[in-house]
């Protein structure tokens, strides 16, 4: 019997989304990475574990009891901080993820925008976006095979990673300054940063694994 398992084409979404309500507004400037959440829905909750600097911390203690529901606990990681804390799952991106099925990979904060990723069929994407509208402003999304998401570098890693590389970024001295080519590509130079960065640990965790299987 033929198997219909690849009926529907799997992808990824990659999207900027300027989320005016929650607290990930108030961040203007620093990369924020989350590491990891639990949600409680019945209870109005999303438990987040983010990854952050000092600035940002200090903007977490202005919030906490009006945006962010509580801090439960902070950690020191070398030069960042942990910070485990509870915000609100209603009106989140996630529960409109939650409400149309599909999974959802990365989240960071760059720059006051949140950049989110998620894995769902082709069918329901659009679905996803209309709902994402009503409650937020996608200011760009990109859609992927799933295999270029399992193989490696997003879309906007690869673009930021050969600019950079071509106009000599890499090289000492510099050939080109971080804010010339966040001009280039029009995006903020924090926004960036974190391309390459994200771009660089993949390509050198990829080949620590090739010599050390």
């Amino acid at each position: 019997m033929k198997s219909d398992h690849t009926k529907f084409p799997l992808k990824r979404v990659d999207m900027n989304v300027f989320h005016e309500d929650c607290w990930t507004s108030y961040i203007e400037e620093s990369v924020i990475e989350s590491l990891g959440r639990v949600y409680y829905p019945e209870d109005n909750k999303i438990r987040v574990f983010m990854l952050m600097n000092k600035k940002d911390l200090e903007k977490i203690f202005m919030l906490n009891g009006t945006k962010i529901k509580k801090v439960n606990n902070i950690s020191r990681l070398n030069n960042k901080f942990l910070v485990d804390m509870i915000v609100g799952y209603r009106g989140s991106i996630l529960e409109i993820f939650n409400m149309n099925n599909v999974l959802a990979l990365n989240m960071s904060n760059v720059g006051g925008r949140e950049k989110w990723s998620f894995l769902g069929y082709e069918y329901q994407i659009s679905r996803v976006i209309s709902d994402l509208r009503g409650s937020a402003k996608i200011e760009s999304y990109t859609i992927s095979d799933v295999g270029n998401y399992l193989n490696g570098l997003t879309d906007s890693e690869i673009t930021a990673l050969n600019l950079a590389f071509d106009m000599g970024y890499f090289e000492y001295p510099k050939g080109v300054k971080a804010e010339e080519l966040a001009s280039l590509l029009g995006v903020k130079k924090s926004t960036l940063i974190y391309h390459l960065r994200n771009a660089e640990r993949k390509i050198i965790g990829s080949f620590l694994r090739k010599i050390n299987p």
